[in-house]
């Protein structure tokens, strides 16, 4: 039985559309946070050694823009596409894992729901014939 198209590429478009979320939801997160945790929050960023600072866009840049083409090439049902977004998505937890972050609940909840999709689309993209070629 062939894995419904139609339905992957739903769970490609939404998984898309909470990374646009959690996205705009970061840029305005300290707004969502308490007084305490924003200053905190601040403070740490500003007490980080600027060279790891700009290594850190550099590679979160990089990353949105594989991230991108992950999902472009997942919505047109390429294998390559689901090897890219496995890599990203690899890369931004481990860029999690070497200090302390505080988010805002909607922040952590829009995050959340983007990982809980991915990892539906990898699932199919990985375990099933949905990105295999047409018969």
């Amino acid at each position: 039985m062939r894995t419904s198209r139609p339905l992957f590429r739903a769970l490609v478009a939404a998984s898309a559309v909470m990374l646009f979320t959690s996205v705009t939801i970061a840029m305005a997160d300290a707004r969502f946070l308490p007084a305490e945790l924003a200053q905190w929050n601040a403070a740490h960023i500003a007490s980080m050694d600027k060279t790891i600072v700009l290594a850190k866009v550099l590679v979160t840049l990089v990353g949105m823009v594989a991230s991108l083409a992950g999902l472009i090439g997942l919505f047109l049902y390429r294998r390559w596409a689901a090897w890219v977004s496995l890599g990203v998505l690899l890369l931004f937890t481990c860029l999690k894992l070497d200090e302390p972050s505080v988010m805002s609940g909607p922040l952590a909840f829009s995050a959340a729901l983007h990982a809980a999709l991915q990892g539906a689309v990898l699932a199919l993209a990985f375990l099933t014939d949905v990105l295999d070629p047409k018969d």
